[in-house]
């Protein structure tokens, strides 16, 4: 996680200081607190900097219904759109399942989750 964490600091101060907005489930709060309280980088995702159960994104299948929504519409408004083949495939594969959305069974949706909390 903290080599991850300085990865994301590094690019976003290559690309003027980004935005940056990490999953907090799971890994995710260690890197965003990583990213906060030890590498000193503020511009990040946070509902309080006071909590650092509240740095991040927490993926939830709210938040993962408005970021699908989001993601969608920037698409088909024709505002972003995606050359890469991996993450066309799996686009494709990206589904609801049981009230939220997931990849097919034997697929990933990795890439696609970041397309998701960019929508969020």
């Amino acid at each position: 996680p903290y080599a991850y964490a300085e990865i994301l600091v590094k690019y976003a101060e290559m690309y003027n200081q980004a935005y940056i907005c990490v999953e907090s489930n799971d890994h995710g709060s260690l890197v965003n607190h990583t990213i906060v309280k030890e590498l000193e980088y503020d511009n990040i995702y946070s509902e309080s900097f006071n909590d650092i159960d509240k740095i991040g994104l927490k993926t939830t299948k709210k938040s993962k219904r408005l970021g699908c929504t989001h993601f969608k519409d920037l698409l088909e408004g024709g505002k972003l759109q995606v050359y890469d083949d991996n993450t066309i495939q799996e686009i494709c594969r990206f589904e609801e399942k049981s009230g939220t959305y997931a990849a097919s069974s034997g697929y990933n949706d990795d890439l696609v989750m970041t397309l998701v909390i960019f929508g969020y």
